[in-house]
């Protein structure tokens, strides 16, 4: 009996594979330069849309300063929406947010997470200044199917985002996980009344 829970253990675990993935636009335009437009970017299976195609890779302040590059979106007309290619979870463990051309600091950032169970998180981030600033998220943000962004600027700001780094956890390996629980239950039971 112990060496089938350990068997059973011990494939779920293998079967478990997750990743740390991290969304940093780079190489998409110099350091400093800009893309145009565009309503999508790809990286490691994960897309991030923008309905509208207002989402742009920044690799030049528009004071002429270079810096690494950062996804960008027209506040408030976009809602950026992240998610990944394949039936997989994902979990969000920590990003960057920034803001440009807002003159009416603080402002906010909104992360809006959709897990497999239904619920909504929501965390508001705020931003103080023309800088970067990284936020970390706990352990309920996760087994999430998307993230959405939205910010409280005026329609001239860009919301900014950058370093965003998640944890892939394929959706077949936790469902592998629980049949082989309801199994192990099953046959337990069974056993117990023989």
């Amino acid at each position: 009996m112990k060496k089938l829970i350990a068997l059973a253990l011990l494939l779920a675990s293998l079967s478990a594979n997750s990743s740390i993935v991290v969304l940093d636009f780079e190489g998409v335009v110099p350091d400093n330069n800009n893309t145009g437009a565009l309503g999508y970017y790809y990286e490691d299976g994960f897309l991030l849309t923008t309905p509208q195609g207002y989402g742009v890779i920044l690799g030049q302040g528009y004071d002429g300063s270079d810096y690494t590059s950062t996804f960008a979106w027209l506040v408030p007309n976009e809602q950026p929406v992240l998610t990944h290619e394949s039936d997989k979870s994902f979990s969000l463990l920590s990003l960057e947010v920034g803001a440009l051309y807002e003159e009416n600091f603080p402002q906010y950032i909104t992360v809006v997470g959709n897990p497999i169970s239904g619920s909504i998180l929501t965390a508001e981030l705020l931003i103080g200044g023309d800088s970067m600033q990284e936020y970390s998220f706990g352990s309920e943000w996760s087994s999430l199917v998307d993230l959405t962004f939205s910010s409280s600027g005026s329609g001239t700001s860009l919301g900014l985002l950058d370093n965003i780094k998640l944890n892939v956890v394929p959706i077949p390996a936790a469902v592998w996980l629980f049949a082989s629980g309801l199994g192990l239950l099953g046959w337990l039971k069974r056993r117990g009344h023989s």
